[in-house]
């Protein structure tokens, strides 16, 4: 199950567990569209994400892997302020997560996989509450992992660069502050580009992967070298 705040990067991580484990039906919960055999259940906010969970919870049994992605942030669009309550949204993947867990511990095996932004990691002038809460992830992941890791779950964060998306380039074009900010960004970057949401997805295919059933409560940084040095 991916439960999706951001459309292209929840496809993305939707397709590619699909195409890794053909067997298994994946359902892409909240922003974005169907497609490549995975379901689409639509959820316009949090609250309803959550009761989406909860009824397929009931319905389907055990989910075997649960990936989290937050709502995208464009960088350098501040101008109308920070936009949804990341603080709420940490809560609601907290209350998630909690759902998923029981039945996880019940069956014996899990996956849960939380796609953090690497842009919280030197704080945000302009978001305190978006950088605290991708920290939060991470204190998420390393307590929850070790509540349930001799249940044989394992808990992870990508933590993700600046996404290329259409999406953002078409504000880089258009919008001389994202394109600034995204600018920066790469400068600031040693590979000096942006990050494809394949590269992320890939990343979030192998956490959910049993080749990763020895890796628990890491961050594992998509970012191009941003943030190394940084702490994790």
């Amino acid at each position: 199950m991916v439960v999706s705040g951001s459309g292209a990067l929840g496809e993305a991580c939707a397709r590619a567990l699909q195409a890794a484990e053909p067997e298994l039906q994946v359902v892409l919960v909240g922003a974005g569209v169907a497609g490549d055999g995975v379901e689409h259940r639509a959820a316009p906010d949090d609250a309803s994400a959550t009761a989406v969970v909860a009824d397929l919870l009931a319905e389907r049994g055990p989910v075997h892997v649960l990936v989290e992605v937050p709502r995208q942030v464009v960088p350098g669009h501040h101008a109308a302020g920070p936009g949804p309550d990341a603080l709420a949204e940490l809560a609601a993947t907290v209350a998630r997560v909690r759902l998923v867990l029981p039945a996880m511990a019940a069956a014996g095996h899990g996956r849960v996989v939380l796609v953090a932004e690497a842009s919280g990691v030197p704080g945000r002038t302009w978001d305190d509450a978006r950088a605290t809460a991708m920290w939060g992830l991470v204190g998420l992941a390393r307590s929850t992992t070790r509540e349930v890791a001799a249940a044989g779950i394992t808990v992870n964060v990508v933590r993700a660069g600046v996404l290329d998306t259409e999406d953002l380039r078409a504000r880089r074009a258009t919008e001389a502050e994202v394109a600034e900010a995204v600018d920066a960004a790469v400068a600031a970057t040693p590979l000096r580009r942006l990050a494809t949401l394949e590269e992320v997805a890939a990343a979030v295919t192998y956490l959910a992967s049993e080749e990763a059933a020895f890796v628990t409560g890491v961050v594992v940084p998509v970012d191009g070298g941003l943030t190394m040095g940084l702490g994790s």
